[in-house]
């Protein structure tokens, strides 16, 4: 009976180290592939990020370039219609 116990007692040590062995080794390795996915999503975003940046100021250039150039239009408008201003009086 006593060597009944120890058997069991003994299967029972095995099969609990056997478990902890598997889940550690799935814990490790899904966490593997989860910080990688991680890394490859966090890589993608930073250079999104630059590229809207980049496309943030580009959209700045592009429009203090226009409104410079609707100031000169506007500027030309007025001393074209000055003449006519001139010749009507």
């Amino acid at each position: 009976m006593n060597m009944l116990m120890n058997q069991m007692l003994g299967c029972l040590i095995i099969a609990a180290g056997i478990g902890g062995a598997v889940g550690w080794l799935l814990r490790n390795v899904s966490a593997g592939r989860l910080t990688q996915q991680l890394e490859n999503v966090t890589a993608m975003m930073r250079l999104k990020e630059q590229m809207l940046e980049k496309a943030r100021h580009q959209l700045k250039e592009a429009t203090s370039k226009l409104q410079s150039l609707e100031g000169q239009g506007i500027e030309s408008d007025a001393q074209a219609d000055e003449p006519q201003i001139d010749k009507a009086a």
